[in-house]
């Protein structure tokens, strides 16, 4: 699971148009699922479940939606996007599987900022990395 984070226009679409290149998906079909909610992707190595809580605000109630069962999405990815919406029971019920913030950041117009954080094999990963910002 990949949980974004950031405000309108930081580029969390953006950064779900290349996972889901990687994972070998025609980006021409990846858009916002804003008012869908969920879009479903395939043709791919594995599928992946793209979902947008900007709409149901904070303390989103994803097990009333429907939401829930692409939390994690058996097998496949799922990105959630507006992640700071989701309440904290379903915060706490995520910690069990690999999850990976990223917080996307403003610096200005052609610039973010990113930090990633993750639970699971994720954050062993991770850390393994020890990734060091720019100099």
């Amino acid at each position: 699971m990949v949980l974004l984070y950031g405000d309108i226009g930081a580029g969390k679409t953006t950064l779900t148009r290349f996972i889901a290149q990687a994972l070998g998906i025609d980006t021409r079909q990846v858009s916002s699922p804003t008012f869908s909610l969920l879009n479903l992707y395939e043709g791919g190595a594995i599928r992946l479940a793209h979902i947008d809580l900007y709409r149901l605000g904070e303390g989103a109630d994803v097990l009333q939606t429907g939401l829930a069962d692409y939390l994690p999405f058996s097998g496949g990815v799922t990105i959630v996007e507006w992640s700071e919406y989701l309440s904290d029971n379903m915060m706490s019920e995520l910690q069990s599987f690999n999850v990976l913030k990223i917080r996307i950041r403003w610096i200005d117009e052609d610039q973010r900022e990113l930090s990633l954080e993750g639970s699971g094999d994720w954050g062993q990963k991770l850390r393994d990395m020890q990734l060091e910002p720019p100099s």
